[in-house]
C-alpha cells in the first residue's frame, strides 16, 4: 500500500492524501480527511516518514538538541528538568503533528548534518550552552530555532524562559519576611547571564529591605546536587554564620540538606532554604523543598509555540517570558 493506491481508492491526488497525514488539513474538506482516514486504517498503513522527508518541503520533525554530556557533574544539574521539560515538549508537538527527533551534539556541525539528513522543520536548544553556537550554523538566519533558558541576543532566533530575575527575589524577599536577614546566595553566577539574572533579583530583594550585601554572602559553588552535597558538608557550628539560603537549583538544594545533615546541622531547624525548579520530586524530601516554580511545562509549551510561530511566519514577539512562583513547602521558618 502506497500513497498512490490510497489516493486511487479514494478518488483524490496523492497531495491531497500528503496533506492528511501530515495534519495539513486547510484546503482538505472534512469528508475527505474521513474517506483517507478509513482507507489508512483498513489497510493498517504506515507512512514511511523517511521518503516524506526527502521529498517534501516539511518533514514535521523538530530537532530538540542537547549538548553531549560527558560528565556526571553536568548531567546530574539537569537531568530530572530536562525529563520534564522534554515530556511537555513533545506533548506539545505530539499534540500539533510534529514528531521529535532528540539528539546530543558536539559541535554545530552535526546540526546542519541533521537539518541535510532529515529535512529539519525547526529546532528547539534545551540548555543555554548553545548562546555561541548558533551563529556558526550555516545559514542560521534562515532556519527556525529556539533558545530555552537563554538570555543571549542572536537576531532570528526565538526565546522561551522565565523570569529568573523575579524567581530569586521573591525567594529573598520571603525568607525576609520571615525573620531572616543572614541570606546567602549558594552558586558561582559570574559569566553565567542566567544566574546573573537570579543573583540579581537576590541583590535587590535585600536593597529593598535594607539588608547590606557583602562580598561573603555569595558562596561560589555549582549549583547541581555534588556541588550542593560538597558545600553542606561544610557546614557546621562553627561555620553556620546565616540563617537561610536561596539556592537556584532544587538539587543543589537537596544536596546542602544532606551534607548539613551530616554534621548534624538540620533544615529548617538550624537554616532555612528555597530551591529553584519546583521539581516534582520536592514532595519527597525531607523536609518537603519550598522552591521558586518555574512553570517547566509552560516554558516547554511557549518553546513550541515560538517555534511554530516561525515556521508559518506569524512570529509576533521572539520572547516567551513565564512568570515565576514561591510554592511553599517545610524547608523555611519563621524566626
Amino acid at each position: 500500500m502506497t500513497l498512490k493506491d490510497i489516493a486511487l481508492e479514494c478518488g483524490v491526488s496523492m497531495m491531497t492524501v500528503s496533506n492528511v497525514i501530515s495534519g495539513n488539513h486547510k484546503k482538505v474538506s472534512k469528508q475527505t480527511i474521513e474517506k483517507v482516514n478509513a482507507v489508512i486504517k483498513k489497510y493498517d498503513f504506515v507512512p514511511n516518514l523517511m521518503a516524506r522527508t526527502l521529498s517534501s518541503k516539511s518533514s514535521h520533525l523538530i530537532l530538540l538538541v542537547t549538548p553531549y554530556v560527558k560528565t556526571q557533574e553536568l548531567d546530574s544539574i539537569y537531568n530530572q528538568y530536562l525529563t520534564e521539560l522534554i515530556a511537555s515538549i513533545e506533548r506539545e508537538l505530539m499534540e500539533n503533528s510534529y514528531y521529535v527527533l532528540l539528539r546530543s551534539v558536539y559541535e554545530p556541525k552535526e546540526i546542519e548534518v541533521m537539518y541535510k539528513t532529515w529535512n529539519i522543520d525547526g529546532a528547539i536548544f534545551l540548555l543555554p550552552f548553545f548562546n555561541e553556537t548558533i551563529e556558526q550554523i550555516p545559514d542560521y538566519q534562515n532556519k527556525n530555532f529556539v533558545l530555552i533558558d537563554s538570555y543571549a541576543d542572536i537576531k532570528g532566533v526565538a526565546y522561551s524562559r522565565c523570569d529568573d530575575y523575579q524567581g530569586c527575589f521573591l525567594a529573598t524577599e520571603h525568607l525576609i519576611q520571615n525573620g531572616h536577614k543572614k541570606i546567602i546566595f549558594a552558586a558561582e553566577h559570574e559569566g553565567n547571564l542566567l544566574l546573573e539574572k537570579r543573583f540579581r533579583g537576590y541583590h535587590d530583594a535585600l536593597k529593598k529591605h535594607g539588608i547590606d550585601f557583602t562580598p561573603d554572602m555569595c558562596r561560589p559553588i555549582v549549583p547541581n546536587y555534588e556541588g550542593g552535597l560538597e558545600f553542606g558538608r561544610s557546614i557546621n557550628r562553627d561555620t553556620l554564620n546565616f540563617t537561610a539560603i536561596v539556592s537556584t537549583s532544587d538539587l543543589c538544594s537537596m544536596g546542602i540538606m544532606r551534607g548539613a545533615s551530616e554534621n548534624g546541622i538540620k533544615c529548617p531547624n538550624d537554616f532555612s532554604i528555597i530551591g529553584f525548579d519546583n521539581l516534582s520530586i520536592d514532595e519527597f524530601t525531607v523536609p518537603k523543598l519550598t522552591s521558586i516554580d518555574q512553570q517547566i511545562s509552560l516554558k516547554g509549551k511557549k518553546a513550541v509555540e515560538q517555534l511554530l510561530n516561525k515556521i508559518n511566519k506569524t512570529e509576533k514577539e521572539n520572547v516567551a517570558s513565564i512568570e515565576t512562583k514561591l510554592i511553599e513547602r517545610e524547608s523555611v521558618k519563621k524566626i
